[in-house]
């Protein structure tokens, strides 16, 4: 269309069963993220429910129950636990076709394919929803446009916080240093979360090595 790539979505999620992909949606239509999938699935996480991994500002995701593994790969503005919650719900809407299939199983047929399709856009609809709701309410008023707050959500602050120390130097130092306190928990809680994760060393490397050649 050349308006350039979808950005705040989901580009691609999938389902699988065995390494085989029994449901996929490519939003984006670049089949990059297929290949990209695919590399990452062959990595699965093993001994986890769910897991995430960000890089190059892509968050990949997986949701491991029952033998299924539902993965999705989207922009890095999504929070983790609303991305979890989209993996369950895909799971579950495929559930629900599952049973409704007269087959009892996933038929891959043209139809069932075009019912799924709509389950799914409606919920990344829903999905970047809650993504516009937490930038209008966390994301302070003299941030950056979105692209540029999702990089470094840590350089407004410190930027405003910074302008407004130099006009009122000792009203203000309490706000910064409450500022500083805040990004120094927030690193303190992304570094826990890469500790939990460390031993997904396979999946990481996966997604690392395909993510640069997106």
């Amino acid at each position: 269309t050349g308006t350039g790539p979808i950005q705040n979505t989901v580009h691609y999620c999938c389902v699988s069963r065995d390494n085989q992909i029994l449901y996929a949606y490519n939003n984006s239509g670049d089949h990059r993220y297929e290949s990209l999938a695919a590399l990452c699935l062959e990595k699965t996480p093993p001994f986890h429910k769910w897991y995430f991994e960000t890089i190059s500002k892509k968050t990949f995701g997986f949701l491991i129950e029952d033998g299924f593994v539902c993965f999705a790969i989207v922009d890095e503005v999504f929070k983790r636990s609303s991305v979890l919650e989209f993996l369950e719900n895909l799971r579950d809407e495929l559930k629900k076709a599952e049973k409704k299939n007269s087959r009892g199983s996933f038929s891959g047929n043209i139809s069932f394919s075009n019912v799924q399709d709509q389950i799914v856009r409606r919920l990344i609809a829903s999905l970047e929803r809650v993504a516009v709701t937490n930038d209008l309410t966390c994301l302070p008023i003299s941030s950056p446009p979105v692209d540029d707050a999702a990089t470094s959500t840590k350089a407004p602050l410190l930027g405003r916080s910074s302008n407004t120390q130099e006009k009122k130097k000792g009203k203000d130092h309490h706000h910064h240093v409450n500022t500083s306190r805040g990004i120094e928990l927030e690193e303190q809680r992304k570094s826990t979360d890469r500790g939990n994760v460390t031993e997904c060393s396979n999946a990481s490397s996966a997604a690392a090595a395909a993510a640069a050649t997106c």
